[in-house]
């Protein structure tokens, strides 16, 4: 009996101090990884940014390189779109432009024309020597020179006045653009109203700019204020972390991009689908 109650005391000694030791990893656990919603990104590893989407350009912010990835335009990949000239993107906005045009021809709208893309730097030289700082701005100040901006007017008039006007200020958040020089934004942006002039930042950013009527100083600006959000479009939950840190945690999907902003940080943005063939790492 005297042998029993021995092991019964040396048990409750070893469920003690085990116990305190669980607690104490909880509360390591806990500390490192708290219960509430953190950002996802960790000085852990080195950021690499494999997408460029984000960068901010501006009379601020300089982009003086050169895409290494344009392609040309193909003039008869929309039915709805004058192309009359060898105008050249960033590769993965093909596709996007395309779709959008598509949507736009499929609700009537039939008459758009695309008068500029990626513009050289000496072409864009030329530009500000020839029209000045009212109508051009210096090479590398032009979102041109990223290969993600496009002019698109319309053949029926001016686009504040025609329906392919209306349609892009109504659509192209849709897939993944935003109208980058509204009216209402002049005082943010520094430049007057361009409703031809869209500009690719892909989703969810395009639906939530649009959605929040913020001009993109202002959403990085929001970012800076507010680091983390979550949107769902369709099927899709998009995680998006705002990070000035130089490295970042791996993240356990390979539905991920990371865009730097060219003004100091970079922007992380997780996909999560509920498509479980989407999830292996296809894209649709």
């Amino acid at each position: 009996m005297k042998k029993f109650l021995l092991l019964v005391v040396i048990a409750g000694i070893g469920l003690f101090l085990l116990s305190n030791e669980f607690e104490g990893q909880t509360e390591e656990i806990e500390r490192v990884h708290p219960k509430t919603i953190e950002p996802l990104v960790l000085p852990i590893e080195p950021i690499i940014a494999d997408h460029m989407n984000l960068l901010l350009v501006n009379q601020q912010h300089a982009y003086k390189e050169t895409p290494t990835n344009l392609v040309k335009i193909p003039r008869t990949f929309a039915s709805n779109v004058q192309i009359n000239d060898d105008f050249h993107v960033q590769a993965p906005i093909v596709r996007p432009l395309k779709q959008l045009f598509e949507a736009a021809a499929a609700e009537g709208v039939d008459h758009f024309i695309i008068n500029s893309a990626h513009r050289p730097m000496e072409l864009q030289s030329k530009l500000h020597a020839q029209y000045g700082d009212e109508r051009a701005l210096p090479a590398g100040y032009s979102e041109h020179a990223t290969g993600l901006s496009v002019d698109i007017g319309s053949t029926l008039g001016l686009m504040e006045n025609a329906g392919e006007g209306k349609w892009l200020a109504d659509n192209a958040h849709r897939f993944g653009f935003i109208v980058r020089y509204p009216a209402d934004k002049i005082d943010i942006t520094g430049i007057g109203f361009e409703p031809w002039h869209i500009r690719y930042v892909g989703l969810p950013h395009s639906v939530f700019m649009h959605d929040k009527n913020m001009a993109f100083e202002e959403y990085i600006a929001h970012l800076k204020a507010h680091p983390y959000y979550t949107l769902t479009i369709d099927d899709i939950t998009y995680t998006v972390q705002y990070t000035t840190e130089a490295t970042m945690k791996k993240m356990q999907t390979r539905q991920y991009n990371i865009s730097a902003t060219n003004e100091g940080g970079h922007i992380v943005t997780t996909m999560t689908k509920k498509n479980p063939t989407l999830e292996r790492g296809t894209t649709q």
